[in-house]
Order: structure tokens, then C-alpha cells, then sequence
């Protein structure tokens, strides 16, 4: 019989050398018989911003200088999708996965893509990418996302297998676990596993819907109650590294506002101002991104800046709904501060101010709930017209019923007025809208019965 050790380990060592050779030569025959496309050119009309027209340029002349190169291919893809040239994006996403056949990012991107409007088309491209290597950052992710299509296309069993059998250690995978427990039947055990999540926020929603599966016929009251705390809940907003960092590819006008937005919202407001200074210093077309720099220095307590703001944009848009509610924010918001410090006559002097921007912003849009909200609340507790701002906030609440700071300022409002049967009808209907976490309308309540 052959045995390998019949050999001698000179030749031995030759024919491991001489495979290893054979399959690196296969390998790079294999790579070299990929065919290639033209890379997807763009009409680039008058229309798109100059910017833009360069993003695109530079991408796709990278791929041309290269047509192999993996990296040229997924960031041109990349830059066509940030602008949402989605087809012409996943025809560089395969390409690219083609390519690089070790890379989970270029089959992520696309399946990304086709999960919009064809999870079945996509769920093959998440296996893939999830069977290959992505930055440590984006590992759960791009698993968790390949395991919750599955679950999207009722593939419990697959998804199950998926998450393995080991402890579950984030708040998005112990929800994956529990649905796919709660499908295939065991609710018990997707019970335990939601057990230590009930008073936890940042996927609260999801985990209070769950529980109303699993007890709806166990403990339908505990069940109903789910339900109504799920539905003022918000819905959990998981990270996406690989996806999330496409939109900064996005250098159009329109793509730098929606960022600093995105920097405001989420408490950056000094890298909100990096972005929006330099739009406001260039020649600007319309208000917003002075209206963003004033949001950025309200948020950092300056707000003799946010002022000089807000006047650059009136010059530009002197009848701006936006530019002038902010104005009105910001005067409301300095007559608060001016309280708080006992000058209720400056107070009074910055409400003022206030209703003059608020009203031509009511001009542009008389059913601006916000601006409403802070016109009626000024008027009812500040400028000592209370009729005239009960009615203004009544109105708030005939528009926008399901709104809870409605009921609440309206109830606020009527119990300086000491008409405390209606103002705690308010604030319990404001406790029932509330999202999780404000107690304001249960406290006010409180207050009110003891009160009595």
C-alpha cells in the first residue's frame, strides 16, 4: 500500500511545495477568468451639485485604473449609493464580492440593498457576508441582520442554528433568541430570556411585543398591559457600522444638513457646527444651516450666537417658517432662564419677542403644532392672558390628540386657573401618551390631589 511515509522527506517536502504552488496558480487562473463588467456610468446632469459630479468621477476613474481591484469596485458602490444610485451601486457590490472572496462587506452592502423590496433575493448575500470577514465592529451586526431575515422569512429552525447554542450577551440577540424560541414553540424558555430586559429602554418596544405573544393567552391583562406600554415605546435603533458609514460619503448640500441633524439629534453639537459653519461662510441659498448652527450654540448654552445666527438667516428668509419658530424658540427659552433667575419683567419682555416670531411662523402655516404649543403656553403662564392661551392650546390638542405634551401644558395651564377637574383629565390623558421615562403628567397629577 502507498504511504506517504514511504518517502523520503526531501521529495516530501517538494510535493507539499509543488501543491501548495499548483493551487496559488489555480487560484490566480480562477481570479484572472472572472469577467469583469464596464463599471455603471452615471448621466451626470446639470442638476447634481459639482461635488457630486466629482465623488462619482473619482470613484469610477479608480475602477478604471484598476478593473480588479475589490476596493475600487465596493467604494465606488459605495459613493452610488450614498447619492441612491442603488441599482448601479449593487452592480459593484457584486463585482467586488467576486473579487475579494474573503470580504463580507461588498455581499453585506448589496444584500442591504435587496432586502428593501426582496428579502429572499438578499438572504443569500447576508449568509454569504456573514460567513466571511468584516471589521470587529460590524461582526454581531452583520450576523444579528442575516439571522433576524431569516426570521423575517419564517426560517426559525435556520436562525436558531444561526445564534448557536452559547449565552446570548446583547439586548438585539436575546430578542433574535426569543423570536425564533417563540416560533418554533417554546415560550418558556423565550420568557427567561426576556425576563431581565423588562425595564431596560433601548429596545423596550421589542421586548413588550414579544411578551404579548407570549402571555396573550396565559395572562391576557398582563398581555394588554404590554401592548399599551408598547405602543408609546419607542422602537430600538440597532447600529449598523458597514451601513451607517455610507451616508458620510454623502458630501451634497442636502447630505451635510441631514448629518449635522443626525449630530444634533444626537447630542454632538460642536461636530454639528464644524459641519455647518463653512455652508453658512459659502454663499447659501436658503436659512437651514444657519438655523443648525443656532440649534448647535443653543445646545451649548450660547445663546448671543444663536441670536447672530438666526438674524443672518432672516436677512436671507426674513418670512421663514423655520427660521422664525426657532427665533421664537430661542426668545421662549431665554424668558424661561429669566424666571428661573426671578426677572419676570424681562421675562415678559422676551415672550414678546417670542409671539412676534411665532406669529409669522403661524402666518406660513397656521397649523404649526409647535409653534402653537409655545404661543399658547406663553401667552397662559407668562404674559398673564390665560383665555387666550387655553384656547390656543385646546386647538393644539383638537389637531394633534395623540401627542402628549399637548394634554400636559393644557392641563399645566388649567390648574393656575384652579379649574382642576378638567386640568386632571389632562394630565391623565398626558400620562397615557407619555413615552416611557416622563412622569411629568403622573406627577402633576399628584400635586394636584394633594393640593386639594
Amino acid at each position: 500500500m502507498f504511504r506517504l511515509g514511504s518517502i523520503p522527506r526531501r521529495k516530501t517536502t517538494w510535493l507539499i511545495a509543488i501543491t501548495l504552488i499548483c493551487g496559488a496558480g489555480l487560484a490566480s487562473v480562477l481570479f484572472l477568468r472572472i469577467k469583469v463588467p464596464t463599471p455603471p456610468e452615471i448621466a451626470l446632469s446639470s442638476e447634481l451639485e459639482p461635488i457630486v459630479v466629482s465623488d462619482i468621477t473619482t470613484a469610477r476613474n479608480a475602477v478604471l485604473k484598476d478593473t480588479r481591484s475589490a476596493a475600487a469596485w465596493g467604494e465606488y458602490g459605495e459613493v452610488l449609493r450614498a447619492y441612491t444610485f442603488d441599482e448601479q451601486a449593487n452592480v459593484c457590490f457584486r463585482v467586488a464580492s467576486s473579487l475579494a472572496t474573503d470580504d463580507g462587506r461588498w455581499p453585506y452592502l448589496l444584500a442591504d440593498n435587496l432586502n428593501k423590496s426582496d428579502p429572499t433575493a438578499a438572504i443569500e448575500w447576508f449568509a454569504l457576508a456573514a460567513k466571511r470577514t468584516v471589521p470587529e465592529n460590524a461582526r454581531d451586526s452583520v450576523k444579528l441582520r442575516y439571522v433576524e431575515t431569516l426570521l423575517a422569512l419564517d426560517r426559525a429552525q435556520d436562525a436558531r442554528t444561526e445564534l448557536g447554542d452559547g449565552e446570548q450577551k446583547t439586548d438585539r440577540a436575546k430578542i433574535a433568541l426569543a423570536k425564533a424560541s417563540i416560533a418554533l414553540g417554546d415560550k418558556t424558555l423565550a420568557a427567561v430570556i426576556l425576563s431581565d430586559m423588562s425595564n431596560q429602554t433601548t429596545a423596550s418596544r421589542q421586548v413588550l411585543l414579544l411578551q404579548v405573544e407570549i402571555y396573550r393567552d396565559t395572562r391576557p391583562s398582563f398581555a394588554a398591559d404590554a401592548a399599551k406600554r408598547a405602543n408609546k415605546a419607542p422602537d430600538a435603533l440597532w447600529p449598523d457600522p458597514l451601513v451607517d458609514g455610507i451616508s458620510r460619503r454623502d458630501h451634497s448640500r442636502a447630505g451635510l444638513l441631514d448629518l449635522a441633524a443626525e449630530l444634533l439629534g444626537n447630542g454632538k453639537p460642536k461636530e454639528a457646527e464644524k459641519i455647518l459653519r463653512p455652508m453658512a461662510a459659502s454663499t447659501s441659498p436658503d436659512a437651514k444651516p444657519y438655523v443648525g448652527l443656532a440649534e448647535a450654540y443653543m445646545a451649548l448654552g450660547d445663546f448671543p450666537s444663536a441670536v447672530r445666527e438666526l438674524d443672518a438667516g432672516l436677512k436671507i428668509e426674513p418670512k421663514s417658517l423655520l427660521v422664525n419658530f426657532q427665533r421664537g424658540k430661542l426668545h421662549f427659552a431665554l424668558a424661561e432662564e429669566l424666571i428661573q433667575r426671578n426677572k419676570p419683567n424681562e421675562a415678559k419682555a422676551e415672550c414678546l419677542k417670542a409671539i412676534e416670531r411665532l406669529d409669522v411662523a403661524l402666518a406660513s402655516n397656521p397649523d404649526f403644532g409647535k409653534a402653537l404649543l409655545l404661543k399658547g403656553t406663553a401667552l397662559a403662564e407668562f404674559l398673564d392672558k390665560p383665555a387666550e392661551g387655553i384656547a390656543i392650546l385646546r386647538r393644539f390638542v383638537l389637531l394633534r390628540p395623540e401627542v402628549s405634551e399637548g394634554h400636559y401644558l393644557l392641563g399645566r395651564s388649567l390648574a393656575r386657573q384652579m379649574q382642576n377637574t378638567e386640568a386632571a383629565s389632562c394630565f391623565r390623558t398626558a400620562a397615557s401618551l407619555a413615552v416611557t421615562g416622563d412622569d411629568r403628567a403622573n406627577q402633576a397629577l399628584q400635586n394636584l390631589e394633594q393640593n386639594k
